[in-house]
């Protein structure tokens, strides 16, 4: 009777185990997951940024170049 309740009680740790390893393991996942997210959404403000420079480079370019063939 003892080697059965023995057993049950190494059967129920090992399965708190498995769950706590279970739950670490989503809770990794979940963490770089967010970290993932975060850095994407760094790269994109950038390069939203990086566009709109480049937008407001090529437009007064665009605008330099047109005033010297009206002026010309």
């Amino acid at each position: 009777m003892t080697g059965a309740s023995n057993a049950r009680t190494q059967e129920a740790v090992a399965d708190s185990l498995l769950d706590k390893n279970e739950l670490y393991n989503t809770l990794i996942e979940r963490y770089f997951k967010a970290q993932l997210a975060i850095i994407a959404a760094y790269l994109r403000e950038d390069a939203y940024d990086t566009l709109q420079q480049t937008d407001h480079m090529a437009q007064r370019l665009f605008e330099e170049g047109l005033s010297h063939v009206l002026i010309a």
